[in-house]
């Protein structure tokens, strides 16, 4: 077994305590037994008492190691908690900063984001020495993890890796490559996870009880260097990863080989890692291999990004890119955002009525100064009641969050409003750029945009005459997170969406080009696409 061998979390019961009493309790019979014992005897049950003293003495040394190393853990733990706190905070001063803006003025007083934690320490202790490492490689911004991937943690990387399948070179070239390159996914969706393990990459590799190789000597920085084959491995799979290139492992933090771990282990998640196993690398007939997989409860890393030369796309919890550009400013944290509301509502699963999400449908109203919220409803004349639609709040409530100013969008209740900022050049300095989707493909971060009911044909001429003769139509915009160009489609997510927030997967052409929108087995046109004009 190479990867958590009992649990797939550390126990939080001393694991040690009732061995430690089953050999003192056999001890002292031993003694009663020695005491109306004949010389020979009685040597002999010396020597067997000697044996179980020295027992006892390993023991208690472990004992006193796992309560160090659980001590850890929750130090870790409690790290992981002020962040995630800080980060509310951050957001909620992003808010109010826009709320200023929006209502006209400046703040008085700079609103900076609270000042980071200090750096991460791990620290190691025994009885005989104690070390410390300080690693901050990974950084909570935003709504997504930012792992930097400094020279000390590639050498971990490498040597980790060397460790665990560095001997799969002899079931040939393409089962190390597979091996090594899944060994530093699962340290770097570990990473990001922020919940279960360590938030540093080399804290995840020293985390105990996870790394065989690493169990007896407390650190990876005791383990022999990597061979340089394996060196060039892990150099290439980051350098393919910060350039946007997809994680295979879909997020999985687990690795095993069942033909070594314990019954326990197999159990409680490895059966499941195996029966539902994402990657297999080595040789399952020789009983040398690895199943990577998920345990049962643990759930997806957090989006993230790479930094190892130059930075990735944002990753989301699948390790999928989220966009296919660097993850820097306004685009990529527009982008998380909406990754997050998408998972917040369980891509659809949740609905505007349930608590909390009604809620947060409500702050989607606020952001553009109403006081509604996914409970309301509107009351007809003839007495029925329906709820008002709140897609354009949303898109104006995800825009708003990443600190836009009113001279850049102006945010509404309708979409036909923003649309028609941007034709009747209302604003300043415009966030979005109108194109014809007719010549233009779509890129994440940019709204489509089509009409409803009465408008459902219209084109991008159609639109601009109906506004300058009536000022309205019935519409409808979603946001584009990502471009599938091979499988001929976009993914977008919109609010409102079947009472949710939702993803829909609309169709393109070999170009990039939107083809018409389906509906009830006919075909419709686009009205416009907005370009979000940022990088």
């Amino acid at each position: 077994m190479k990867l958590n061998e009992g649990l797939y979390e550390m126990p939080t019961q001393n694991p040690f305590l009732d061995e430690i009493d089953r050999v003192v309790t056999a001890i002292i019979e031993l003694k009663m037994e020695q005491a109306s014992a004949d010389s020979g005897q009685a040597a002999a049950i010396a020597a067997e008492v000697a044996a179980k003293t020295q027992v006892i003495n390993a023991l208690q040394s472990q004992s006193e190691d796992w309560r160090l190393q659980r001590l850890d853990v929750v130090v870790n733990d409690l790290r992981a908690l002020a962040e995630t706190e800080l980060a509310k905070q951050a957001r909620l001063s992003a808010r109010l900063r826009a709320l200023l803006v929006r209502v006209g003025g400046a703040p008085t007083v700079a609103l900076e984001p609270p000042s980071p934690p200090p750096p991460v320490t791990t620290t190691t202790t025994t009885k005989a020495t104690s070390t410390t490492t300080s690693s901050t490689n990974a950084e909570f911004v935003g709504l997504h993890v930012r792992i930097e991937i400094t020279p000390q943690d590639f050498d971990a990387l490498c040597r980790v890796s060397q460790s665990e399948v560095g001997h799969f070179a002899k079931h040939g070239t393409g089962q190390l490559k597979g091996g090594v390159e899944a060994v530093v996914e699962t340290v770097i969706n570990r990473t990001a996870h922020k919940k279960l393990f360590r938030n540093t990459v080399q804290g995840v590799i020293d985390q105990p009880f996870q790394f065989s190789a690493i169990n007896p000597l407390g650190t990876w920085s005791k383990l022999p260097t990597a061979s340089a084959n394996v060196t060039a491995i892990v150099q290439d799979y980051l350098e393919r990863r910060v350039g946007g290139a997809a994680g295979f492992l879909r997020g999985a933090t687990h690795f095993l080989n069942p033909h070594l771990s314990s019954a326990t282990a197999l159990a409680e998640w490895g059966n499941f890692v195996v029966q539902n196993a994402v990657a297999e690398f080595g040789n399952n007939a020789k009983k040398d291999v690895h199943f990577h997989g998920t345990a049962p409860g643990t759930g997806l890393p957090e989006p993230h990004v790479l930094i190892f030369g130059k930075t990735s796309p944002v990753f989301d919890g699948r390790g999928k890119p989220l966009a296919g550009m660097i993850s820097t400013g306004l685009r990529s944290t527009l982008l998380a955002t909406l990754e997050a509301e998408l998972a917040f509502f369980g891509n659809g699963k949740h609905t505007e009525t349930e608590d909390p999400h009604f809620l947060r449908v409500g702050g989607y109203w606020q952001s553009i100064g109403k006081s509604l919220d996914g409970r309301t409803l509107v009351t007809m004349s003839d007495g029925s009641k329906i709820r008002p639609a709140w897609s354009a709040a949303f898109v104006s409530w995800a825009i708003m969050q990443q600190g836009v100013s009113s001279a850049r969008f102006k945010g509404a209740q309708a979409h036909w409003v923003y649309f028609n900022d941007l034709l009747d050049e209302n604003l300043a300095d415009p966030l979005f750029e109108v194109m014809n989707p007719a010549a233009y493909a779509p890129q994440p971060g940019d709204l489509v945009h089509y009409g409803r009911g009465t408008a459902a044909k219209f084109d991008l001429a159609a639109a601009k005459t109906f506004l300058e003769a009536d000022s309205f139509y019935p519409s409808h915009s979603d946001f584009v997170v990502e471009v599938d160009l091979a499988g001929g489609t976009i993914k977008t997510i919109g609010g409102n969406v079947d009472n949710s927030v939702k993803a829909k997967r609309p169709k393109i052409g070999s170009d990039g080009l939107l083809k018409p929108r389906l509906s009830n087995g006919k075909t419709f046109p686009w009205i416009a696409i907005l370009r979000l004009k940022v990088v």
